[in-house]
């Protein structure tokens, strides 16, 4: 039975993360593919600078940890309660 579980969390393990990483880079290739061919005149006039800036802006919400006011006093109390 050891045996087993060191080879379910060493080869196949590896297996199973590499085949689910090249089925997503599938994925999104074929969801790119598509969406260039059906929307290629749409995405050229897309606002791409203001995208990607709000994409960042939320995946790093470094601005949340700056500003010294608070948006909502009710944020922080009722997260305290539900921890």
């Amino acid at each position: 039975m050891e045996h087993a579980l060191e080879f379910a969390k060493g080869p196949l393990f590896v297996a199973a993360f590499g085949f689910m990483a090249l089925g997503l880079l599938r994925l999104m290739a074929i969801q790119l593919w598509t969406l260039v061919a059906k929307k290629g005149s749409v995405l050229s006039r897309a606002p791409w600078r203001a995208m990607v800036r709000d994409l960042f802006s939320w995946l790093v919400p470094a601005s949340h940890a700056t500003q010294r006011r608070r948006r909502c006093s009710f944020g922080s109390p009722s997260s305290f309660m539900w921890a």
